[in-house]
């Protein structure tokens, strides 16, 4: 058993989960744009697009089945909660990123790393109260 002190410090597991998740979706989001850009595939508020796509996937299948673990939550209700929240996270993930470039003149790469710790904490209540409940 944890004693009290040191359990005080420690992250519950289910926050943990989702920090290790959103993690490597995020990793997955910054390096997919990266390829992109780098690669002149497309201009970076296109890469973005692609880039979240590609990482909400992951997002998805790793809060379903190890995060929050609703193996017995139909697929369709969570799907298409889960896809509402990603609508909106897109719209704010595209739009503050632009934003910070046009406002700012910040590089794509880092104004996408400053919406990547943003936007996650309001991302984790959303999914914990709602999308996987």
């Amino acid at each position: 058993m944890v004693s009290p002190k040191i359990n005080s410090w420690l992250i519950e597991p289910l926050k943990l989960r989702f920090i290790i998740v959103g993690s490597l979706a995020a990793a997955v989001h910054f390096l997919t744009l990266l390829c992109l850009v780098a690669n002149h595939c497309c201009r970076a508020s296109l890469a973005n697009i692609v880039a979240f796509v590609v990482a909400m996937q992951l997002s998805y299948w790793g809060h379903r089945c190890w995060t929050f673990q609703t193996y017995k939550k139909q697929h369709s209700v969570t799907m298409s909660r889960f896809l509402l929240i990603a609508l909106i996270f897109f719209f704010a993930n595209e739009g503050l990123f632009v934003w910070l470039i046009q406002q700012f003149g910040l590089p794509y790469y880092l104004a996408n790393l400053l919406v990547l710790l943003i936007l996650p904490i309001l991302s984790f209540y959303l999914n914990k109260l709602w999308v996987f409940n």
